[in-house]
């Protein structure tokens, strides 16, 4: 059964270490108990009032390997634990810059 309108949103080429936020909205209420992203720099909190997960995602500096090329492609994803014990999993993309445009 489909919980969410997408399940992956791409941001696009982003800047290293601004804030992003994005909306994630559900097609059915919900009850959800956990939320857990892979690694501190992405959360989630969902709104039950308006069926809407707003995540916050502040991307790394680009790993020294990748430094080169002045950006890297990060992928990050939240863990959603509901009532009845099933997972989800949504994603958000974005290409990381170095520099500032």
């Amino acid at each position: 059964m489909k919980n969410w309108k997408t399940n992956t949103i791409d941001l696009g080429d982003i800047q290293v270490g601004k804030k992003q936020t994005v909306v994630f909205q559900s097609l059915k209420p919900l009850t959800i108990i956990l939320i857990q992203g892979k690694c501190g720099c992405i959360t989630g909190k969902y709104n039950q009032k308006t069926n809407k997960l707003t995540v916050t995602y502040i991307p790394n500096a680009i790993p020294i390997h990748l430094r080169s090329g002045g950006e890297y492609k990060a992928r990050k994803s939240l863990t959603l634990i509901y009532y009845d014990g099933r997972t989800e999993v949504l994603t958000v993309k974005a290409n990381v810059k170095n520099i500032l445009e």
